[in-house]
Formats: C-alpha cells, sequence, structure tokens
C-alpha cells in the first residue's frame, strides 16, 4: 500500500484528512499554538490528548525548545503526559529533537482510505450485511456505550471521559451494533461524516464474540449507510502491528494513507485513559 508523500502535492490531501480525523474525534480542549493543535480530554485516547503539528509555523515564531518547553507546561498544568503525535506533516527536526530530549517513540499506526463504491459493491444489497441483530442508531445510546465497555476497548473509570467526546462530536454520526441472542451487545463500531468522508471509529468486539465476522459486518454496513449520506471514501485507523484488523481492512481493498507514531516524556506515566490498543 503506498502512502501519500508529504514533499508533494498530496500533503494537501494529507492535511485533508488529518483535519478530518481532529474534528470528528474532537478533544474537550485545544490550544492553538503557531501552527500545532494541543489537544486535552483528561488522559483518554491519545488523538485526543496530543501535540499534533499540523501547519506551518510563522517562520519569526518561537524556537524549537521553547515551543517544545511550553507544550510540556500546559501539559502539566493539567497533570497530563506531554505526548506528541506525529504525522507526516510534522518537521523531521521535531522528531529528532523529541528523540534528542528523552521523548520515547510510542505506537505506530496506519491512517487506511476506503473507496466505499467497492465495498458497496461487495455488500448484499438491502443495507444490512446479513444475520439478525443488527442496530443502526443516531446518537450513542447506552447499550452501545455498555457494548464498548464490555469489549474491553477502554477501562470504566473511563466512561464519563468518553461519553464526553462523543457528545461534542459535531456534524452526523451513526452508531452501530450487532445483539446477541440475548440482547447484549456483541460488536459496535461509529462512523462519524465529514463531507464526503466518513472516519470510521471505535470498532470492537466482545471477546465471545470475536472470529465470527462482526467487525467485518460493521464496517460494511457503515460504509453503506455513509454512501448513502454522500461519503465516498472512509478514513479508518488501525496499530500497525494489529496484523488481524491489517488483514480486515485489506479485504475491503483499503490502502494505506500515511502513518504516524508518538512520542511521551520518558518520564510520563502513560495515559490513564489510553486504547488498548491505541491508534
Amino acid at each position: 500500500m503506498d502512502g501519500l508523500s508529504p514533499a508533494s502535492s498530496d500533503r494537501a490531501r494529507l492535511l485533508a484528512y488529518e483535519e478530518t480525523v481532529l474534528t470528528t474525534w474532537p478533544a474537550l480542549e485545544q490550544v492553538f499554538y503557531d501552527g500545532w493543535i494541543l489537544r486535552f480530554a483528561g488522559g483518554f485516547t491519545g488523538r485526543a490528548n496530543s501535540v499534533n503539528p499540523l501547519y506551518a509555523g510563522s517562520g519569526d515564531g518561537p524556537a524549537l525548545p521553547d515551543k517544545i518547553a511550553r507544550c510540556e507546561r500546559l501539559y502539566a498544568e493539567r497533570g497530563l503526559d506531554c505526548v506528541f503525535r506525529l504525522t507526516p506533516l510534522a518537521d523531521p527536526e521535531l522528531d529528532a529533537e523529541l528523540a534528542a530530549r528523552g521523548y520515547e517513540r510510542e505506537r505506530t499506526s496506519i491512517a487506511l482510505i476506503l473507496d466505499l463504491d467497492r465495498v458497496v459493491a461487495e455488500t448484499p444489497a438491502g443495507g444490512d450485511t446479513g444475520g439478525s441483530g443488527l442496530v443502526l442508531m443516531a446518537r450513542p445510546e447506552a447499550a452501545w456505550v455498555d457494548a464498548y465497555q464490555a469489549a474491553g476497548a477502554r477501562p470504566a473509570e473511563a466512561r464519563p471521559l468518553f461519553e464526553a467526546i462523543l457528545a461534542r462530536i459535531p456534524g452526523r454520526a451513526i452508531y452501530a451494533m450487532v445483539a446477541d441472542a440475548g440482547g447484549a451487545g456483541a460488536a459496535v463500531a461509529q462512523g462519524v461524516i465529514d463531507g464526503e468522508r466518513v472516519h470510521l471509529v471505535n470498532i470492537a468486539t466482545a471477546p465471545g464474540a470475536r472470529r465470527r465476522g462482526l467487525a467485518r459486518r460493521l464496517v460494511a454496513e457503515l460504509a453503506v449507510q455513509a454512501r448513502r449520506a454522500g461519503a465516498v471514501e472512509g478514513l479508518i485507523h488501525v496499530a500497525a502491528d494489529n496484523a488481524a484488523a491489517v488483514a480486515l481492512y485489506d479485504g475491503f481493498g483499503a490502502r494505506e494513507a500515511y502513518r504516524y507514531h508518538y512520542r511521551r516524556q520518558s518520564d510520563a506515566s502513560g495515559d490513564r485513559y489510553a486504547m488498548r490498543p491505541a491508534p
């Protein structure tokens, strides 16, 4: 899968993808600082609690060490680790500087693009991808959140922050769930539409329901619903070392757009509520 090059005309497309990511998975607080977006959400997930270098700085702004120091202060004031999320949009000098300052490199994730027309063409007509128990919601009802928690993707004590982020999502969101015979959620997924793009997030399956194709069914269903709403491509993130998820999206014909990784202060304690695994 070929990724976008930040040194080419693809940079504008990469920026558009990142804007979708940050719009559709909002933080609870943001600070804009000389081309960087500092995001805070009580320590809940990496994308919502990290420095995201997105745009070129002013050129006559603060020196790089001073910018990093200010970020460290702002995160420390909130009792959070200072973490940088580094996409190809970030200056390579920043990654090198963070490494020199002792920031530890953490998980690498892949941003994948789905052609919704292809997914829809391979999905049975009628929208429902087969089987019973499929439920679609316009908002995250308690049963959906319960199912997500039961899947073990996030610790129970993080639920208030999770719900607070969900409540801040702008635009149209679609929540999908497959219920088991007893009515409990066996698998869940979420799609947030941003213009002609849908961001697929929070895909999780209960331990006892795995290897039954439920995640595939939900992704296909969200693709169908998003295409009906006018979206033409899907954006999804997966941990680079999650072979099962990578294989799932390969089956949909996903192509790699770009990769990113995190840098965390070496003396930091770790995200209190990080997704396991966390893209």
